[in-house]
């Protein structure tokens, strides 16, 4: 018997084609999921890094303030050391002139006597009356043991009547200090070159 096929050839279907487009769309939905997890993770360590700025700013803001209180502590601080300084000298200067007055008087030999004191620019001048040299010039010794008085020097030294009696007259100048700072010896020698005392020459 034979048989006749009315439908044709049976059509073969190509498969490869659509294997390609699930296998292109598996790949797209892997790359789209990839990147939004990529997203996620990055969104998330942005909020947190932006979380320690946030915090460190802070913190800095605040060592800022406690850096500015310890300035101004610290200039407070300052400002009252000048100020202490300010006071100690001002008592010292009104104490200074009495206590150097005193010095004077007990350095002031008992065969010697004054007549009178001239302060100016620092500087003392003494005039007065000695029974002799030696007496003027344990005066200037005296006078030199002082914290008050520096540098003390014989400007003039005559002879003189006093009261129908033969005296020495003299003046003598020195350096005044109202704080009381004594200088060294050796910073008096120094600034002395060195010299032996001043003596008292007979006119």
């Amino acid at each position: 018997m034979i048989k006749i096929n009315l439908l044709g050839t049976e059509s073969v279907q190509d498969s490869k084609g659509v294997m390609w487009l699930v296998g292109y769309g598996a790949t797209v939905v892997l790359l789209l999921l990839s990147f939004a997890i990529m997203y996620t993770a990055v969104s998330s360590e942005t909020e947190v890094a932006q979380a320690d700025v946030t915090s460190l700013e802070q913190r800095l803001a605040s060592l800022q303030k406690i850096t500015q209180e310890v300035q101004e502590l610290e200039q407070k601080k300052k400002d009252l050391h000048d100020k202490l300084i300010v006071i100690a000298k001002l008592k010292k200067s009104k104490l200074g002139p009495v206590q150097s007055l005193d010095d004077l008087n007990i350095s002031l030999p008992e065969r010697a006597w004054l007549t009178s004191v001239d302060e100016r620019s620092g500087f003392f001048r003494i005039f007065g009356f000695a029974i002799d040299n030696q007496t003027i010039a344990s005066f200037m010794r005296q006078l030199d043991e002082s914290p008050f008085f520096l540098d003390v020097q014989l400007v003039e030294t005559k002879q003189a009547n006093y009261k129908e009696a033969k005296v020495k007259s003299f003046i003598l100048q020195a350096k005044v200090d109202y704080t009381g700072t004594r200088r060294s010896a050796k910073e008096r020698d120094e600034s002395k070159g060195g010299e032996e005392p001043a003596k008292v020459k007979a006119n």
